[in-house]
Order: C-alpha cells, then structure tokens, then sequence
C-alpha cells in the first residue's frame, strides 16, 4: 500500500459514526505525524486513542495506522506533500 492511500484509514474513521473520530483528533493526529517518526507515531497514536475513546472495537489501530502512514508521507516525500495529504483528509470531514 503507498502512503497516500494509507492515510485513508484516518478518513474512514472521520466518516464513520460507530468510530467517534472527531475533528480533534484527525488534528492530534495530523500533530502526531509531524512531530514523530513513522515507528514512533504508531505506539504514540494508539495510545492517545485509547485514552480518549478507550478500547472498543480496534478503531485505535486505524487511527495508529492512518497517522503511521501520514507520518511516512511527512518523511519520504517532504513537508508539502504532508501537509496536502493532511488538507485532504480535513476536506473529507
């Protein structure tokens, strides 16, 4: 999968009622992916999920994934590139 369709798991959680996703957390994830690395965000967005939403269903490991993703596009292709696949994401809401 590329990363530009990865950070789509963040898009349907957004979408999605059953997951709660809300505008502030796409941003705490949007932060997330600009502050770590890939390997890091991971642990760092599952664990924020969890202590909002807590552990129903794994909607935690879409939002770790979609932010792992949107933190690799910030790393392999340069800041543009993660910031328009961010602005994409928000269009989605």
């Amino acid at each position: 999968m590329k990363a530009q369709d990865g950070v789509m798991f963040l898009s349907a959680l957004l979408q999605s009622p059953e997951s709660e996703m809300t505008t502030a957390d796409l941003e705490e994830a949007v932060r997330l992916a600009g502050q770590y690395s890939p390997s890091a965000v991971f642990n760092r967005a599952a664990q924020y999920w969890q202590s909002v939403h807590g552990e129903r269903g794994f909607y935690y490991l879409g939002f770790a994934k979609g932010t792992r993703w949107l933190a690799m596009i910030r790393r392999d292709e340069g800041q543009l590139a993660f910031e328009q696949a961010a602005e994409r994401i928000r269009g989605r809401r």
